[in-house]
Order: structure tokens, then sequence, then C-alpha cells
């Protein structure tokens, strides 16, 4: 007879990686955390039962009246599940997915997986320290929160965004249970640059198209998200009349557009810096064009461009800084002239390869 095919066993290791997701104050992100525990689960399920089988199956007895329990607790885990599925409430829906992974527990015990209680009890030493960490968020970055819900989005269902900050997730969010916005701290950093550098009109000029499209998931016949286009086009237009109106309000910023400017890098020249007129190195005329003209690398280039010997003392008097250092400066650009340096023990040349000096 032919074997069954033998089913991996599951890492419970990845489990343990997704429950560091629940230890966060949003409970937009413990949702989506649970989520991915319950997909872990599904993927371990078909190990356990197959392994379950294997046990059963030397205790025929008993085996009949195994798999109806079984069957059992898969229906309770199902009805958890649905009802998480279908509450819009988020508390109760975070309520009926641990519901249903304390059943996924029990039913695959053989995995001995560590217990979801324990995460949150972990969870609730640090809710306090964790709050207060968002607070501080928020009032570091509430500048540019300010502007954003000055937009008022709403979503495809009518009602109401939010716009929040956690520091334990990459990259910008959407909750579509709970209608948060959630920012990273880098995401928020960086919007914060964006309004004091450039302006509000330029902070919601990057941030309207996403908050747009989160605002325009609409859920279809088979309950997903999907993004409709007419209502993402309907939410920038009301999102610009509401940043309209708030630009009349007294809270509003005096200037929405702020004169960019860019960081001009200091380049030090003999340990001094550039001064009067003078060209930072890099920039101005270049001979053959590689190198600029009346550098110290420029010098030598010219100098060392017709191929001969030439002695190193003499070619140290032709400039005021290290030799040694700019040749290195010319072999560094030897790909880009399809040339090299040779040296001996007191003389130098430059060699291409395409002619023998």
């Amino acid at each position: 007879m032919a074997q069954k095919i033998r089913i991996p066993r599951p890492r419970v290791k990845e489990l343990r990686k997704l429950y560091k997701a629940l230890i966060t104050t949003s409970i937009a992100l413990r949702i989506e955390a649970l989520k991915n525990v319950l997909q872990w689960y599904d993927q371990a399920m078909p190990y356990v039962e197959w392994k379950l089988d294997l046990i059963e199956a030397q205790h025929k007895s008993l085996a009949e009246a195994k798999r109806i329990d079984r069957a059992r607790q898969k229906d309770k885990i199902y009805k958890c599940r649905r009802l998480g599925i279908d509450n819009n409430k988020e508390y109760e829906q975070e309520t009926a997915f641990l519901s249903a992974i304390r059943l996924l527990e029990h039913y695959c015990k053989l995995l001995r997986p560590w217990p979801i209680d324990k995460v949150y009890s972990q969870y609730e030493l640090v809710a306090k320290k964790l709050e207060a960490k968002q607070l501080r968020l928020e009032g570091k970055f509430g500048q540019f929160l300010h502007i954003l819900r000055a937009l008022k989005p709403v979503t495809a269902a009518g009602e109401s965004m939010r716009f929040t900050i956690s520091d334990s997730l990459k990259g910008t969010k959407f909750g579509f249970k709970t209608n948060e916005l959630i920012y990273s701290r880098d995401n928020a950093k960086h919007c914060l640059a964006v309004l004091r550098q450039r302006g509000a009109l330029s902070l919601v000029a990057t941030e309207l198209e996403p908050i747009a499209r989160a605002a325009a998931q609409e859920k279809n016949s088979e309950g997903h998200f999907i993004l409709n286009r007419e209502l993402q086009i309907k939410a920038m237009q009301k999102m610009l009349q509401n940043f309209v109106h708030f630009c009349s309000q007294p809270e509003a910023p005096k200037r929405l557009i702020k004169t960019a400017y860019q960081v001009q890098k200091t380049v030090h020249t003999n340990g001094h810096k550039p001064t009067g007129n003078r060209k930072p190195f890099g920039r101005g005329a270049k001979i053959d064009g590689l190198f600029v003209e009346g550098s110290a690398v420029g010098v030598l280039y010219s100098a060392l461009k017709d191929g001969q010997w030439h002695l190193k003392t003499d070619l140290q008097k032709l400039i005021n800084v290290g030799l040694a250092s700019r040749l290195r400066g010319i072999v560094d650009h030897g790909a880009q002239g399809g040339y090299k340096i040779e040296m001996n023990v007191d003389k130098v040349r430059l060699v291409y390869p395409t002619r023998t000096p």
C-alpha cells in the first residue's frame, strides 16, 4: 500500500515572532496580529490532524469518538472566528479572535504552542509605559497630525477616519475595522520635516493621495476590501474643500508654502573651508573630462599623461599636498580613463592600455 504523504511540522518559532506584534497600544495593530496568528494555525492544523490520525490508528476503539470530539472543537473555532470577522466593534472583534485562538491552542496542543494569555499578560505589564510613549509621540508629531485631521476624511461607509502614530510598525497602515490610518515613527518624522521645510500645502499634496486611497476602500460581495476609483476622486475633492475652509480659520498656518532649501555640502581643501569665489573640488573645467583644471590631481595628470617616467621629487614640487594620496586619486579614475599608474623606487608613469609609451 502507498504510504500517506508526510506533512512537515510547523515551526512554533514563527508563532512567537507573530506574538511580538501584539505588544502595542493600537487595537487595530493587535487585530491584524491576531489575524496573522489565525493564519499560522490554519497552516498548522493539517499537520495536527495527520499526526492525530496516526496516533488514533493504533487505538481503533477510540478513533471514532476522538474524530467526533475534534469535529465539535473545529465547529466552535469556526463560530468564534466568524463572529470576529462579522463584528464591526473592535473590542468585541479582538475578544472573538482571542477565544478562537485559545480553542486552537487546545486543538493543537501536541505542538505545545506558547499560550496567548501569557502574551497579553506581558502586554498588561508594559501597557502604561506604552501609553505614555504613545502620548509623547502624539505630542512630538502632533503638528502635522493637526493639518491632516483638518482634511476630515471619511471612509466609503461614511465613518470618520482617525490618524495615529505607532512605534511598533513600519510604513503607513490602514486599519479597516477601526478606520485608523497609522503612521510609523519614521513616516511621521518625514511628514513633520515636509511641513516645517516646505509648508502645509506641500504636506497635503504629499499625503492626499494615500489618504484618499484608504478612504475609498469598499467592501465587495465576498467581504474583501477593494479600491473604488470614483470614491477616491470624490474623497480627494472633499478633503481639498475641507482644507480650503481650514485655511480661512485663525488656527491655520500663516504660510502655506515655504521656500525649499537644499543643504550645500562644504568641501574642505587642505583643512580649510573654501573662501571667496573658490569652487569646491569636483567643479570647473575638466581635463579630458576627468580632472578639474588647477587641482592637485589635475596638475599631476597633465604632467603624467605623456606616458613618460617622471621623478617623484619633480612631481612633488608641482603640488603642495601629499603625492601618494593624489596618485591614488588618479588610480581610482583608472576605469574611466582606461589607464593605470606604474611606480618604481623613485619614478612614476601613466600607462595607457591602447598604446605603448
